[in-house]
């Protein structure tokens, strides 16, 4: 959460899945439409008319793993590049359980699974190529938030 956080990207964490999907619920009243990726279940999907990739106001993906030391979230491409890189603000939801030490360690948990091509995702987009100076946003989503779920409690 340290190293996303330092590369402008934002960290919410929820207790379970149950507390995850209020949250979105709550912050998607702020967007006109959604694009959802593919491997993303049913219950963190927001209650907003769905449009392409393109259009879309806010994307919502479910990240295979995250990586401690970069701050980094793995997408699979399987769940949509597009979903992934064209919507101004992106939630990707990932589990705590899912977070890895290292990269290495990540992509060992892939290796059963291997999609043809994964997206590392440490904070927004940003690029400061024209006159040094930093723009957000250029190459993929502005605002990035990356929604850590829990384990539910065993009661």
């Amino acid at each position: 959460a340290e190293q996303f956080t330092a590369s402008g990207g934002e960290v919410e964490r929820f207790a379970d899945m149950g507390a995850s999907a209020q949250w979105l619920q709550e912050f998607a009243r702020d967007f006109e439409s959604v694009t959802v990726g593919v491997t993303v279940p049913g219950i963190l999907r927001p209650q907003l008319p769905s449009t392409c990739p393109d259009l879309a106001s806010l994307g919502v993906s479910h990240a295979v793993a995250g990586v401690a030391e970069t701050g980094s979230l793995v997408l699979d491409a399987r769940d949509g590049r597009r979903t992934q890189l064209l919507a101004p603000t992106h939630v990707v939801f990932v589990r705590e359980r899912e977070i890895h030490d290292t990269l290495v360690g990540a992509m060992v948990t892939l290796k059963a699974d291997l999609p043809s091509a994964v997206g590392l995702h440490s904070g927004p987009s940003k690029s400061a190529d024209i006159g040094q100076i930093l723009v957000r946003g250029v190459h993929g989503p502005g605002r990035i938030v990356a929604a850590i779920i829990g384990e539910p409690s065993r009661g």
